[in-house]
């Protein structure tokens, strides 16, 4: 699938069920491949669901272009994704870097959610590191 007019991102989809999930992985830096698990479990739940490779990860294209590792183009990429999809509402899961990204997602786009699955990602790390110095959390 291309994004920003000239980059290809891998996109896979698993399942032909009635409820569209967009996955975002860890990272950034890392690919799809330990998502592949819920494929033993999300089909026969009536889940039809889509992992793609972010730019830079995986079997998508890599470029040198430092520039293009923004959390706004990331955000940016996964809107692209979801158009060319023709997803209007759907779950979108991320787990760890995928859920923050998941969450700036939401932000800018809520109304094309679903639902929002954050795995394995704290919601503020300044909060967290807090949190755990013994410093009081708001």
């Amino acid at each position: 699938m291309r994004i920003d007019g000239k980059y290809e991102v891998w996109v896979k989809q698993v399942g032909t069920g009635n409820t569209p999930v967009l996955t975002l992985h860890g990272g950034p830096g890392f690919n799809h491949f330990y998502l592949e698990c819920l494929e033993d479990f999300l089909p026969q739940a009536d889940v039809r669901f889509w992992y793609y490779d972010q730019l830079g990860c995986g079997f998508s294209d890599s470029p040198d272009d430092v520039s293009l590792w923004t959390i706004d183009r990331f955000r940016e990429e996964v809107e692209q994704v979801r158009q060319a999809l023709g997803l209007e509402r759907f779950i979108l899961y991320g787990h760890s870097w995928g859920g923050m990204l998941g969450m700036e997602y939401a932000l800018r786009y809520p109304q094309h959610l679903a639902g929002l699955v954050v795995s394995n990602m704290t919601a503020s790390v300044a909060e967290y590191v807090k949190r755990h110095r013994g410093e009081q959390v708001h």
